[in-house]
């Protein structure tokens, strides 16, 4: 088979593609394919850009990741993975299409993504750069190189107003992203667990930051793999486990949480760093310098109170330390919880700080609201499963994202599970289908992801804005003017009215 591009050829042979030179008349360079795609970075099967720069191909990426794969082989640069808005935490691609539009510049994805149940496609116009991604309803046949793009209409006429960025920031799924004080950087990190039935992996990952205007990264933390297993089939010996120790090459495991400690510094970072041994450490980073400037361990949650100069921080034995910073006093207690505290979230106006600690089969979990300044309870409850808590700025309401599942089956136009944030109890009723939630730091917008990325406005409730990409986290700039969601292995952020 034989395939062209600028002025090249690229002929299949015997499991190895030659790359021909027509005009130099030889080959100049060749690379192996494998069948067995998430052993290797180099595809069986690919679309080649018109220019012949670029190779693109569904499938694994690299040894951990399968998805849209866009190569530079040439440049050598690394394979980048094309962030789907429309795949969820856990859904992988196990095979599909790519065309390239005649500009060269644009490619449209026609993904078969594996989930638990039935299978679904999702397809998309993307650019190779990956800052130029969405959603639609089919594939427009082959256009003149006059017309542009973006005049292909939208999936579900999902609205795109506002969408001011995309940045490729990973290549697992993103887990979270945090503003600066400022408002000018943005900082992600993937989440623990990515892989599919043949691969998986723990840790490794990396911290990034990010310009909030350009999308350059400015920044980056790297953690070591604590693990990794590779499953083959039976008569291949089964599962393949490698192990990676942590401390040899300094940090390593996976973020579980992170915030920025102080209002007058947009350079420190507060990394929740998971060790391998199911440890827990505060490690403070500075990203401009490239240097840690602190560390604190077995710390299992942390929270900077947003007037600065103080930190809420829990402990496994149940601690919750409110002390000054960054002079920490672990004798500052203000309470203790039942069992590991695993979340700590102030109100934007300093009012609440609310609490969590780990449930499990011997112990349920809690579920406590106070106040910082008198340590006094507001409210102390049973805790119901969540994976996400959000607070309103006034403290007077908190949100728990619940869902577990994959499928969407409630009304989008219902919150999350909403708290009293005086009393705890339940007010109205709730949509379980979502991942996470966050509140705008004014008014009382709340956005929402899960069965795509919902901004609701709980004091008119039929004021709602709904957007196609599925968002895994989500953040508002310190002004609400912006709002951040990480999407598969991108940042999408939208200017808001």
């Amino acid at each position: 088979m034989v395939q062209w591009g600028g002025p090249y050829a690229f002929i299949k042979w015997n499991q190895i593609t030659y790359i021909y030179d027509l005009e130099a008349e030889k080959v100049i360079t060749t690379f192996a394919q494998q069948e067995r795609v998430y052993l290797s970075d180099k595809p069986l099967n690919f679309a080649v850009s018109p220019d012949g720069q670029f190779l693109a191909w569904i499938g694994g990426c690299n040894m951990s990741t399968r998805g849209a794969c866009i190569w530079d082989w040439a440049a050598e640069t690394g394979v980048r993975v094309m962030p789907n808005p429309t795949i969820q935490e856990g859904d992988e691609s196990e095979h599909g299409e790519i065309d390239w539009l005649p500009t060269g510049g644009m490619i449209f994805i026609n993904e078969v993504v594996a989930m638990p149940g039935p299978g679904t496609t999702a397809q998309a116009i993307a650019s190779v750069d990956g800052k130029y991604y969405r959603p639609v309803d089919s594939f427009p046949g082959l256009l003149p190189p006059q017309v542009d793009p973006a005049s292909i209409p939208h999936a579900d006429g999902a609205p795109t107003a506002g969408l001011s960025l995309i940045i490729p920031a990973h290549e697992k799924h993103i887990g979270v992203v945090a503003w600066s004080p400022d408002g000018h950087w943005l900082a992600s990190a993937p989440t623990d667990f990515h892989g599919d039935i043949t691969y998986i992996r723990r840790g490794g990952h990396e911290v990034r930051v990010w310009d909030a205007i350009s999308g350059a990264m400015v920044g980056e933390f790297p953690l070591e793999q604590c693990s990794i297993a590779i499953y083959t089939p039976p008569e291949q010996d089964g599962l393949v486990l490698a192990s990676y120790s942590a401390q040899e090459n300094g940090y390593a495991g996976y973020i579980t949480a992170m915030d920025w400690p102080r209002l007058d510094g947009n350079t420190e970072l507060a990394l929740l760093l998971n060790e391998c041994d199911d440890r827990y450490r505060l490690v403070i980073w500075d990203w401009a310098a490239g240097v840690v400037t602190a560390e604190y361990e077995d710390i299992t949650s942390a929270a900077f109170a947003p007037g600065g100069g103080q930190v809420a921080l829990g402990y496994a034995d149940g601690r919750i330390v409110l002390t000054d910073y960054p002079e920490i006093d672990p004798a500052d207690v203000l309470a203790t919880l039942p069992a590991a505290v695993d979340t700590l979230v102030f109100s934007n106006d300093g009012s609440r700080l609310v609490a969590a600690s780990i449930q499990s089969s011997e112990q349920a979990g809690e579920l406590t609201a106070f106040d910082p300044s008198t340590g006094e309870y507001y409210f102390s409850i049973a805790r119901s499963p969540f994976r996400t808590l959000a607070v309103s700025p006034d403290g007077t309401t908190i949100a728990l994202a619940q869902r577990d599942g994959l499928y969407c089956f409630s009304e989008r136009d219902l919150p999350p599970t909403l708290l009293d944030g005086q009393t705890g109890e339940t007010i109205g009723a709730a949509n379980p289908n979502y991942f996470t939630a966050a509140f705008s730091p004014i008014g009382q917008m709340l956005a929402t992801g899960g069965c795509g990325t919902v901004i609701l406005d709980l004091a008119t409730p039929d004021n709602i804005t709904y957007y196609e990409p599925i968002a895994r986290t989500l953040a508002w700039s310190p002004d609400g003017t912006r709002l951040a969601a990480g999407v598969s292995f991108g940042i999408f952020v939208w200017d808001l009215p």
